[in-house]
Parts: structure tokens; C-alpha cells; sequence
């Protein structure tokens, strides 16, 4: 794993992952309320280092890793081997420093001590100037098959690519859902439980509450300003959601929750939106309002992108449009072996096949669909096209290969979702100190737009 220099200090602590694999092997302190997770790793680690002799380490003096809020520091610390616990440590850098409570370390018990910050950035490996990913869930539930192959698959390669907000919409949730407070509190959780299952990494990436960050409601407000009533009418993912709802229940919030999402896309100033191939409509709507803005008040937004996942959109299981948890169609990502049989089992398939004899069309077909998209063995999926076209292979078989291997796909899943469900400390962790992150990101973009639209000050 790679290393990174401290401030020019030589301390080559590498950044830890972690997870289920680290369970139980460090110990989790606290200072001044914030937790230092799993310093143990990252302590035994930067003692294994080459360096640690010249500058001085040898002398007593060890490097304390840990977390602190938006970052990875290091803090070094005098051991005095007459006493248990540590002496005050040597003073390195210039930045504030924090106390922590006696806790065990590496072996060795560490007692009342201040950890002196060498950065806020020290332990960030991540190249400098990377753009920047906004992308979101409404949470009205759990997050399914769909939302994998059509979106996280591609947010946890980007990860590794870029800065990453992924944003959990909970206004526009209340756009649709605002009888059902408690579904949408509960589902924050569970979106948030998924994100961390498929293995996006709050460490990497931002996770942000849309409420949480009030920017949010006020560059939504600013932008539906210069945003033509026109233009909402003809977005074709609204109207399409229209048709689904009866129109004596839709609320202003609803009919302005694209300029929302314009608003969520360009306060972080996002260069790439992952969207599913539905959402494609909200992305033009976007780049189409941050020209306008640019020109009215000068260049603040960049015009993002979208990119589209491998498979732009999933059928449900009964082959009536997309998956989508309101029509029951679904297969969650946190469903176990014996649901996922049921579901599969109850899956439309072709319906011109009256026998297992007759040929059968694969094209169109979702079981077809959903083995390709989830079963990496492409010699089966091969050899089971070609018998299914030729009558040779029964729907039942198909079936029965594709739950098993779904339920391939989903253990890993399920594996590191009870780890999170056992370990909530570190769900609302993630969510909290994501947001504070966002929250200066927001603030920053507010005043540019506020001093370019000149509304920044009225008396000076």
C-alpha cells in the first residue's frame, strides 16, 4: 500500500482500508468526541517503515496515527519506559492539538497525551486538483439490483478516480413521500447501509444528507429564478413520473425538484454526473441552466457530463419497465438466498414458449437480461442461450442457474452489510463527517454565486 511523506517529517504511514478485514484488530479511542478508528493498523504499520531511525523514532518517540474528523494526522509521542503510558510528545508543526483518554495501542498502553496535528491533509492519498463526481439516491428504501448495475457499479470504480459526492436526496424524497417521514428516516440509513455493503468508501468519497447542507434549498431557490416553467414541463422524466401519480397529489415541491437536482449537481461544481440512461434528461437540464447562469453573472459553474453504467437500465422482474420498488418489481441488494429464489422462480420469461421443447427467444427475455448483467461464467450464459433458442433447456433450469448466481453476486453484499448493521457508530460516522466536508464545499460555491449574482451585500 502506497505511502506519502508528512509535511517533509519522513513519517511513511499508509492510508488503512477498512472494513470487515480489520475487525478486531485495532482499538477505537476517542478525543474530544471524535472517534480514531483502527489506529492499532495504521500504528504497527508506521513502525515497520525504513525511515523511522532518522528521524529519531528509535529515540522513544513513536508516530500516532488517527483520524480526526476530515482527515488522517500524526501526532508523535515520547514513551517513558519507567512508567506505563507516554510522556508529553515532541512538538511538530505549528497546527491546534487535542487530548485523548488512556487507550491501548500497537501493545502499548498510551495514557493522557496531546497528538500534535502534522496536517490536515497528511494522510490523503489522493492526487490533488481531481474533478469532482455529484451523484445521488432519493432515499425512499433499499437499494436494488437496479440501482447496482446502472449505478453503483460504475461510483465505486470512480472513487478511485475522482472526488466523490454522493449525495442522499432527502428533499426531493419529501417531493413525493412527504406522508411518509419515517419511511424516508429509516431509508437513510438503509441507502446509506448499501452504499458501504457494494463498497463505497466514506474515506474516498463524501457522503452527504442534502438537508444536512442547507446550500442546498438556496441554490435551488436562486436557480428556479432563471429557470423557465417551459423547460420543466418538457422533461420527460417528469412527466413520466406524473403519469405514475395522481395529479390532485402532486405538490409544488414536485414540479420544481429538477431545478433541486440542478442545484445538487452544481454546488459542488461536479464535472461527471453517473446517472442511469433515465436520468439523462436532468443532466442537459443542468448543463443548460449553468450556461445560462455563466452567462448572466460570469463563469462559476462548469457544465458536467454524464456517464451512463453498463447496463442503462434493468427490467423488473415482471418485465414492465424498470425496476422500481413502487411497482414491486424488485430484487434488493439485501435480500437473502431464500428471497431471491422466490423471485427469480416468479420472473416473466417468454411468453410464446409453451414447453421446454419449443425454441425460445432470448432477446427481450429479463432472465437472459439479468444473466448477463450478474452471471460472469459466459460459457453457461453462452451454452444456456443456445440450447434455450433451440428447445433444448426448460425455463426451470434457467431460472435455477441465474438464482444461483445472483445469490454469488449478493453474498459479499450481505457479508459486509451485517458487519455495518453491528457496527452503526461507523454508518452515522460516515454520513456525519462526509457532510461537514460537503457543507464547506457548499458554503464556498454559495459566496461565489452570491457575489456574482450581487447579492452578496446591500449596504456596501
Amino acid at each position: 500500500m502506497p505511502a506519502r511523506q508528512v509535511n517533509g517529517l519522513g513519517s511513511c504511514v499508509p492510508k488503512p482500508r477498512w472494513g470487515v478485514g480489520y475487525d478486531g484488530t485495532g482499538t477505537v479511542i476517542r478525543a474530544q468526541g471524535i472517534a480514531m478508528k483502527r489506529v492499532a493498523v495504521l500504528y504497527e504499520r508506521a513502525m515497520a517503515r525504513t525511515h523511522h531511525r532518522q528521524q529519531g523514532w528509535h529515540r522513544g518517540r513513536y508516530p500516532v496515527p488517527y483520524w480526526r474528523g476530515t482527515g488522517f494526522f500524526v501526532g508523535f509521542a515520547k514513551i517513558n519506559p519507567s512508567k506505563e503510558g507516554l510522556q508529553k510528545p515532541r512538538r511538530q508543526g505549528t497546527d491546534s492539538s487535542s487530548t485523548a483518554t488512556s487507550s491501548w495501542i500497537g501493545g502499548r498502553e498510551f495514557a493522557s497525551a496531546t497528538y500534535t496535528m502534522a496536517t490536515n491533509k497528511a494522510m490523503n492519498d489522493q492526487p490533488p486538483n481531481r474533478k469532482r463526481i455529484l451523484t445521488g439516491i432519493r432515499p425512499t428504501g433499499s437499494l436494488h439490483l437496479g440501482h447496482y448495475v446502472g449505478a453503483l457499479e460504475n461510483w465505486i470504480r470512480l472513487q478511485e478516480e475522482y472526488e466523490c459526492f454522493f449525495l442522499i436526496a432527502d428533499y426531493q424524497a419529501l417531493s413525493d413521500h412527504v406522508d411518509d417521514i419515517e419511511g424516508i428516516r429509516k431509508a437513510v440509513i438503509e441507502v446509506t447501509l448499501d452504499w458501504l455493503a457494494v463498497g463505497l468508501d466514506p474515506e474516498r468519497s463524501t457522503f452527504v444528507i442534502q438537508s444536512y447542507v442547507p446550500e442546498h434549498a438556496e441554490l435551488t431557490l436562486l436557480l428556479s429564478m432563471i429557470t423557465p416553467l417551459a423547460r420543466l414541463q418538457r422533461n420527460p422524466t417528469l412527466k413520466s413520473e406524473m403519469d405514475t401519480l395522481k395529479a390532485s397529489n402532486l405538490s409544488v415541491g414536485f414540479y420544481t425538484y429538477p431545478v433541486s437536482q440542478v442545484a445538487d449537481i452544481l454546488l459542488p461544481k461536479a464535472h461527471l454526473v453517473p446517472v442511469g440512461e433515465d436520468q439523462l434528461p436532468h443532466v442537459e437540464m443542468t448543463r443548460e441552466i449553468a450556461r445560462k447562469f455563466n452567462r448572466s453573472y460570469g463563469d462559476v459553474f462548469p457544465e458536467p457530463k454524464p456517464l451512463v453504467g453498463r447496463v442503462p437500465r434493468l427490467v423488473g422482474t415482471d418485465n414492465k419497465g424498470k425496476m422500481s420498488k413502487s411497482l414491486g418489481n424488485v430484487i434488493s441488494l439485501k435480500d437473502d438466498a431464500e428471497t431471491v429464489t422466490k423471485l427469480v422462480r416468479s420472473m416473466y420469461t417468454d411468453p410464446t414458449r409453451l414447453r421446454a421443447t419449443d425454441p425460445g427467444h432470448v432477446e427481450g427475455n429479463p432472465v437472459f437480461m439479468y444473466h448477463d448483467a450478474f452471471n460472469t461464467d459466459a460459457n453457461e450464459v453462452a451454452d444456456l442461450k443456445e440450447r434455450y433458442k433451440a428447445g433444448k433447456v426448460g425455463d426451470v433450469e434457467v431460472k435455477q442457474k441465474l438464482t444461483a448466481a445472483i445469490n454469488r453476486f449478493l453474498d459479499p453484499i450481505r457479508e459486509r452489510r451485517r458487519y455495518y448493521e453491528q457496527h452503526m457508530d461507523e454508518v452515522k460516522a460516515a454520513l456525519l463527517d462526509g457532510t461537514r466536508r460537503a457543507k464547506a464545499v457548499a458554503e464556498a460555491t454559495m459566496d461565489e454565486v452570491r457575489s456574482a449574482m450581487r447579492i452578496n451585500t446591500y449596504t456596501e
